[in-house]
């Protein structure tokens, strides 16, 4: 009877494996679709932005954006907490030197070697990002989201 039992114990364990995994794969389908739709409602406020720079320009007046731009910070705000879900839901970090994602357990990133610090203040900031040019090179639109309160690159 032991055998039948321990047969039953594994069957139901695994189960509740599959259904947790099942879970977690209907869950991260829902957070990417949430981050894509507010990654179109950044675009279209970058259009938004675009044609109201414009026309500012055209008359030297640039008013009339404040709006728009906390809109867009407010969208990436919500984006970092998306995509600190999804990390969390798959077990995973992003390396702050070469942004891989890595398995939450490893102490150095296999990719880079960049030693990870225990979570601090600064990881677990939940302020918005701030848009920063990054100038790496001369003429690219490259932009790096940084954290307005502690400075932490909050980017893929």
């Amino acid at each position: 009877m032991d055998f039948f039992e321990k047969m039953g114990e594994t069957i139901s364990t695994r189960g509740k494996e599959a259904a947790q995994k099942a879970k977690d794969v209907a869950d991260l389908a829902r957070l990417n679709a949430q981050a894509g739709q507010l990654e179109g409602k950044i675009k279209t406020y970058y259009q938004i932005i675009g044609e109201k720079v414009y026309q500012s320009e055209k008359d030297q007046d640039h008013s009339g954006l404040e709006a728009e731009f906390d809109l867009i910070n407010d969208a990436f705000a919500e984006i970092g907490k998306i995509r600190k879900q999804i990390s969390e839901i798959k077990g995973t970090k992003a390396c702050a030197e070469c942004k891989a994602e890595v398995d939450i357990a490893f102490p150095f990133c296999p990719h880079c070697g960049t030693k990870f610090e225990e979570e601090s203040e600064a990881e677990s900031c939940e302020a918005g990002p701030e848009e920063e040019t990054c100038g790496e090179e001369a003429g690219e639109a490259c932009t790096e989201e940084v954290c307005e309160t502690c400075e932490e690159e909050a980017c893929d």
